[in-house]
Parts: C-alpha cells; sequence; structure tokens
C-alpha cells in the first residue's frame, strides 16, 4: 500500500491545515511515498498518512491525529500508548531534520496490530541512551533541564512489541514501532 499526501482535505482543524502540508514533488521518486517498510510490515495493513512541519506544535497535531485514527478504529484503549509513542518519535524527527522540514506520520491498522511510523529527511538514526538515572544523575537547573532528554526509545521499545528502523532514498529513513491491539 503505497502512502500518499491528500492535499485537498478540508475536514481538518484551521491549525491542522496550516501545519500539515503536501509534500512537493521530486524527481526520480518521492521517498515519502514509498510504502512503509513491508518486510516488517503486514501486507494487509491498512494505513493513513499525514505530512506536518517540523516545529513544536506540530507533535500536538500528530498526537491529537494518532487519537482519532485510534478512536475512528475502535482502539480508545491504546490511544494514551500510542499518543507517547508517536510523540517520543515525532520530537526525534524533529531534532534530526532542518526547522520548518516535512516530516510524515504513518499509521497503519491490521486485525492484531497497530504500525505508527515517522519519516523525516535526516539520515541520522536515533540511538538509545545506555547511561543509567537516578535523583542524584539528574541536572534540574534551568540552564540544564532539557539535557536530561534521551529517554524517549526505551519508553517506546517498553510499550511496543517490535521497532525498526527503514532508511529510504535518495534520503530519509522511517522509524516504525508495532503496538499489539490484544
Amino acid at each position: 500500500m503505497a502512502v500518499r499526501p491528500d492535499p485537498g482535505r478540508t475536514d481538518r482543524p484551521r491549525s491542522d491545515r496550516r501545519n500539515a502540508r503536501p509534500h512537493p514533488a521530486r524527481p526520480g521518486g518521492d521517498p515519502m511515498t514509498a510504502e512503509v517498510p513491508t518486510t516488517r510490515t503486514p501486507a494487509r495493513a491498512t494505513g493513513i498518512a499525514r505530512d506536518l512541519t517540523s516545529v513544536p506544535a506540530a507533535a500536538g497535531i500528530a498526537r491529537d491525529h494518532t487519537a482519532r485514527a485510534l478512536a475512528s478504529w475502535n482502539l480508545p484503549n491504546l490511544i494514551s500508548d500510542a499518543e507517547l509513542i508517536v510523540t517520543e518519535l515525532f520530537t526525534n524527527a524533529m531534532q534530526a531534520c532542518s526547522p520548518a522540514e516535512t516530516v510524515r506520520l504513518y499509521l497503519g491498522r491490521t486485525t492484531t496490530t497497530i504500525v505508527l511510523a515517522i519519516w523525516d529527511a535526516s539520515p541520522k538514526t536515533p540511538t538509545c541512551r545506555t547511561t543509567r538515572i537516578n535523583p542524584q544523575s539528574l541536572d534540574l537547573t534551568p540552564r540544564n533541564f532539557d539535557a536530561n532528554g534521551g529517554w524517549g526509545l526505551p519508553i517506546v521499545a517498553a510499550l511496543t512489541t517490535r521497532q525498526w528502523i527503514h532508511p529510504t532514498t535518495p534520503r530519509g529513513k522511517w522509524v516504525c514501532a508495532e503496538l499489539p491491539t490484544r
């Protein structure tokens, strides 16, 4: 199943229309319209995609889009976990790419799993933090508060059954996670 933009949709909230945009056509094909990796994604998956601009407010739009999709699929028990996973993956993508670049959200569904995937144009792959955290190692001073990050991928790994990264050509990658529906 190919992921395609939906530039003609007008039923989005006003703020969503401002931040969601179709991607420009690129010669030789667009890696964002490629399928999310079929070697790890079930062939019978149905899904939806949304292009967002890599600005902090777009993480909230990605969360809202995820919650609406799971509610429409009658999976309200997965909304909290899926929102957290999408937020972590989206934040990593925003940090990896340039400001105002396109980041793509993909939500796929089978009878037993939900695939949550984020595409960005950066070749840089996210890495898990390997150090242990404890109250003594935290530096919560205003100057260093944000330096305590890096725990998103372990959270994603704890909530999902599989995670994978699929590079796309000529640039970018999909970062994917699978959440069981049962």
